[in-house]
């Protein structure tokens, strides 16, 4: 285990940018402190963390991205460098490892100070063993004390969205590979942070649902969100006359038109990731198709492992567009381009074809590939979109940060169908618990069999057209909010959809007990019945032993129920009291 750590901040804000010189092609950091160091850092790595993370491990707000800070001079055990869209540091903190031995060496473990918070590490995992050589490679010297005792000699930061696809867990930030002594390399992602070492709460990414990132087009502050359509979905193996890819030429044929498209890049994603970005499964490279007659604004090829022969062959065809459609892109904040960059991909740019854009100044966009880099600009692991701008200061770069599937239809037995999930559920756990399309109910079966007797099969598929919301609460069920909604004096409130949504699911989470006390009830008054038939018929004296046993049983029975409700009353009154809601009921 290698125990919590200290994150204390060097220097944060405005005097970061004065302190710290960053060079991202050098991928080194000068801190202009006491005494000036150099240190190696990281390749780059965006930061989808959700606000309340960002919060607990003190990042700054203006942070887009992160690079590790590998130990040097004074700065044993490394750190993080945050920086802002222009790639311009904005904070600096250093990692204290130690534990307790660290508390009593450092003032660095004092919890009282607000300025610093604790990150917790999750448990060692193995590294595959094809990834060792290049890990080893890229290695740097541990200087922590508290480290180097247990035997850790070099280490290797590994950032959650470049971690490879056979990589143990990364987390939702990364975490550090330790090549030690005596034993193979392990693996240790940071998972939690918190202002006390004891009292920590679980990193979230806001990367895994779409619901959570901003879907509304506010360009050129930000893209919003992109639509995914299959246009065309090829046979690997069968050659199709009205699509043919020119790999040298870089152009594509599509049914009558010729189309320019990018270069190629291999696809990342995996399995779940590539169904909610509509990527087959089969497909190793892509490519971005830039829009043309009869393809009116852009879209991505999908292409095949190599052969022997080094060919490809194209698998699908997705087109994008800003209207509403089954898969979608989310993006992120804008980046903006640096000069090198910007003078670099102008050559490829191509003119902006959609009006809503060109009404906000752009003029030419173009795609850039995942971690595609250049010498003062890298973009993130998914890549994006390049637009430009008469005016160049303008010219910025939207990354792309999460795929998913909307889920726009269900099988409702009523107006509204709800639940109660984790707050970073996933869209194939809401798909599941939400749309019921897989949920065995009455209403199904009836749904399915009419479908087989009048032959439509609309009937027993998906369900029907829906609009779906999330309300971000923690316990919407709580006994204060239950209370808030029954004694609101705007009854107009009850008629909101997150008060529906409360109100059933709180109905469904107190049904089984419900149905609990009414089976205690019925079991009470059947015992009842039996003992005053049984005392007025005198079988207690005159009946044999397995009679007085029956009656023993069924005074149990009738004393526990007896016993469950004052009990249940006391506890009632006890809350009405404390919360001051006696006069209420």
């Amino acid at each position: 285990s290698l125990g919590p750590a200290c994150l204390r901040p060097v220097v944060v804000g405005n005097r970061a940018a004065l302190q710290i010189a960053y060079s991202r092609q050098d991928r080194s950091m000068t801190f202009s402190g006491s005494t000036r160091t150099v240190l190696s850092t990281s390749p780059e790595a965006s930061i989808t963390l959700t606000d309340a993370s960002r919060e607990d491990m003190l990042i700054p707000a203006s942070a887009e991205a992160v690079v590790f800070v590998y130990s040097g001079g004074s700065i044993t055990g490394g750190g993080f460098l945050f920086l802002d869209s222009a790639r311009t540091p904005c904070g600096f903190y250093e990692l204290v490892f130690g534990g307790k031995k660290g508390a009593r060496r450092t003032s660095s473990f004092n919890i009282a100070r607000p300025e610093q918070t604790f990150v917790s590490f999750g448990p060692p995992c193995q590294v595959p063993d094809h990834v060792l050589v290049d890990l080893k490679s890229q290695a740097q010297d541990v200087d922590e004390t508290a480290l180097t005792q247990l035997g850790a000699r070099q280490c290797f930061w590994v950032s959650a969205t470049d971690a490879p696809d056979d990589f143990p867990d990364a987390g939702r930030l990364g975490g550090l590979v330790f090549f030690c002594e005596g034993h193979g390399p392990v693996f240790f992602n940071i998972y939690a942070a918190g202002r006390t070492p004891r009292v920590q709460k679980q990193l979230r990414s806001r990367i895994e649902n779409l619901a959570s990132v901003p879907t509304a087009m506010r360009f050129p502050e930000t893209l919003g969100a992109i639509y995914l359509r299959r246009e065309v979905t090829l046979v690997e193996g069968k050659s199709f006359a009205d699509v043919v890819y020119h790999r040298e030429r870089r152009e594509l044929t599509l049914h009558t038109s010729l189309l320019r498209t990018s270069e190629e890049y291999r696809v990342t994603l995996k399995g779940a990731e590539r169904r909610s970005a509509c990527v087959p499964l089969a497909a190793e490279w892509f490519t971005y198709i830039y829009y043309g007659k009869g393809f009116d604004t852009g879209g991505f090829l999908y292409l095949s492992a190599e052969d022997e022969n080094g060919d490809v062959l194209p698998l699908a065809v997705n087109s994008i567009a800003f209207d509403h459609r089954r898969h979608a892109l989310s993006f992120g904040g804008h980046e903006r381009l640096p000069a090198i960059a910007s003078k670099a991909l102008l050559k490829r740019a191509q003119s902006i074809s959609v009006p809503v854009l060109r009404e906000q100044g752009a003029t030419d966009y173009t795609w850039v590939g995942p971690s595609e880099e250049f010498a003062d600009f890298r973009a993130g692991p998914g890549g994006g979109f390049a637009y430009f701008f008469d005016d160049p200061s303008k010219n910025r770069f939207f990354p792309i940060i999460g795929a998913a599937e909307i889920i726009d239809r269900a099988v409702m037995d009523s107006d509204l169908s709800c639940d109660m999930l984790r707050r970073d559920a996933r869209g194939a756990e809401v798909y599941r618990n939400v749309t019921n399309v897989s949920r065995i109910t009455f209403s199904s079966v009836l749904r399915v069999g009419l479908s087989y007797l009048i032959g439509q099969d609309a009937l027993a598929g998906g369900g029907i057209e829906v609009c779906t919301g999330r309300l971000k609460t923690p316990n919407p069920v709580h006994t204060v909010v239950l209370h808030a909604l029954a004694f609101t004096p705007r009854r107009q409130l009850l008629d909101t959809t997150p008060a529906k949504a409360i109100a059933q699911h709180a109905f469904r989470r107190a049904t089984g007990h419900m149905l609990l006390m009414i089976s205690l009830e019925m079991l009470s008054i059947a015992g009842t019945t039996y003992v005053a038939g049984a005392v007025r018929s005198g079988d207690l004296v005159s009946g044999d032993e397995a009679q007085r046993m029956v009656f023993t049983f069924w005074s149990f029975v009738i004393g526990g129920v007896w016993f469950k409700n004052v009990l249940a009353e006391v506890f009632l009154c006890t809350g009405y009291l404390r919360r001051g809601w006696a006069w209420d009921y």
